[in-house]
């Protein structure tokens, strides 16, 4: 970058007016109206651009007096140009104080030989951003030794020997390093108009009026600021927690007049077991007995009744036929059975009659048709083992339903079988499942030589 040589001439090789004091427990380093002339120069504004001709050229020296005010301490400026950035509404504005404001710290770092790690304390910003602001400061001064700067930057921990690096340590690692020689010069920030923007005037009369206009030590401003931002904090907190308070007490008061309004709005019918029932009071001997005697005759009149109907019982038509089921212990129970297909009857069931198979009346059917409920684990391998049984006795349909149709809970078979191959034909399915065969007699014919045998095969 180029150096002028006034500014040679005009910056002092040593700080004659350079003081410590304590303050808050923290020693910082306090800066003369010396070092404040030193800094301006240093900068190479071009005041007449920056003030736009000069026309506020009075604005501007209130900014600076601001700045640099004695007594004042390298915290203090830090801190005040802190202040006006935050308070500037402009974007421009802003990246200007930012600039003036790194610009201070590499001019602390050159002028003061301050390590990084006692930069740092005296602007109160952290060690790492301090070393990243010098670094991208020598950088632009002087490219060719980007290297050295990256090394002697880097901060990789808080324990880094880096922490203590200073000017003059700088110096040594990279030659031609003069601090006469470095100015904070930039070509785009030494002429930006400031002092145009609207917020240049509000911002500086923002800062007279909280700090200087009852006489305000500058030195403590960032303790009052700080008490400021407490109560701003708790008055903003106080007034959230009423409001959220308020808003509570309407929602539940919203919710408990909506309640009130189903409720009116429902009608829900149910028993009033408080309301007085006038036929439960006390009544008098005479009347006790009065009800006592015709619930008596209500009484003898429905038993009367009652007696009347089974002395002479209605006869009805029964509309409906009943069959006669017998359950065959097994297939073999057959063998007396299967000739008697006409309507001869045996003298077996003539001596047997209600003994044994317990058959009823003839009138109900003479002829006999066979049921087989059979339980199967897998019906899919019963149904192909009928099957087989099926077409090696030559067993026909005996209705429109498929034999082994399927139907809620099972496998459905309407069939007529030869009757010379039944017993063997049911011996077969109920030797080779679980199975119950049932005997009914029924009116209905069955074909010649055949019999009907239905079979249902249930699925557990």
């Amino acid at each position: 970058m180029i150096v002028m040589e006034q500014v040679d001439k005009t910056l002092p090789k040593e700080n004659p007016l350079l003081t410590s004091f304590k303050k808050e427990g923290q020693k910082y380093i306090s800066i003369s109206e010396q070092n404040g002339r030193d800094f301006r120069l240093w900068l190479q504004l071009d005041e007449d651009t920056v003030t736009w001709q000069g026309r506020y050229q009075e604005s501007f020296e209130e900014f600076w007096n601001i700045i640099f005010q004695s007594p004042v301490t390298i915290n203090d400026i830090s801190w005040r140009l802190e202040y006006l950035k935050d308070k500037s509404k402009e974007g421009p504005l802003q990246s200007w104080f930012n600039w003036v404001q790194a610009r201070f710290i590499v001019y602390v770092f050159v002028k003061f030989d301050l390590s990084v790690k006692e930069l740092s304390s005296q602007v109160e910003k952290l060690p790492r951003y301090i070393a990243t602001l010098l670094r991208d400061f020598f950088v632009d001064f002087m490219p060719m030794d980007q290297d050295v700067f990256d090394e002697v930057f880097e901060l990789p921990n808080n324990i880094s020997s880096n922490l203590h690096l200073s000017f003059k340590d700088l110096q040594k690692k990279v030659i031609g390093l003069h601090p006469d020689k470095i100015s904070g010069k930039d070509d785009l920030m030494e002429s930006f108009e400031v002092t145009l923007y609207s917020s240049w005037k509000h911002v500086l009369n923002e800062y007279n009026r909280e700090f200087l206009s009852e006489g305000k030590s500058l030195l403590r401003n960032k303790s009052l600021v700080s008490s400021k931002q407490v109560f701003k904090f708790i008055f903003e907190l106080s007034a959230m927690l009423v409001l959220a308070g308020v808003i509570l007490i309407i929602v539940q008061q919203g919710n408990i007049f909506y309640e009130k309004y189903l409720a009116n709005q429902v009608k829900v019918f149910e028993p009033k077991f408080l309301w007085l029932d006038k036929n439960l009071s006390f009544k008098d001997e005479q009347k006790q007995e009065q009800s006592k005697r015709e619930i008596l005759n209500e009484i003898s009149e429905l038993e009367e009744i009652i007696q009347s109907q089974s002395l002479n019982p209605i006869e009805r038509e029964e509309r409906f036929e009943t069959e006669s089921d017998v359950v065959l212990s097994s297939a073999g129970n057959l063998s007396n059975r299967l000739n008697i297909s006409s309507g001869d009857t045996s003298r077996y069931e003539e001596s047997n009659k209600g003994i044994g198979f317990n058959f009823r009346s003839y009138r109900y059917g003479r002829n006999r048709v066979y049921r087989l409920m059979v339980k199967s684990v897998r019906p899919d391998l019963t149904k192909e083992r009928l099957a087989k049984l099926l077409r090696k006795y030559n067993v026909e349909q005996a209705d429109n339903v498929i034999p082994g149709t399927s139907v809620p809970g099972g496998l459905y078979y309407n069939l007529f079988v030869p009757r010379e191959y039944l017993g063997e034909f049911l011996f077969q399915i109920s030797d080779q499942e679980e199975a119950t065969l049932y005997e009914t007699k029924t009116r209905g014919a069955n074909p010649k030589d055949r019999n009907k045998v239905f079979i249902f095969v249930k699925k557990i």
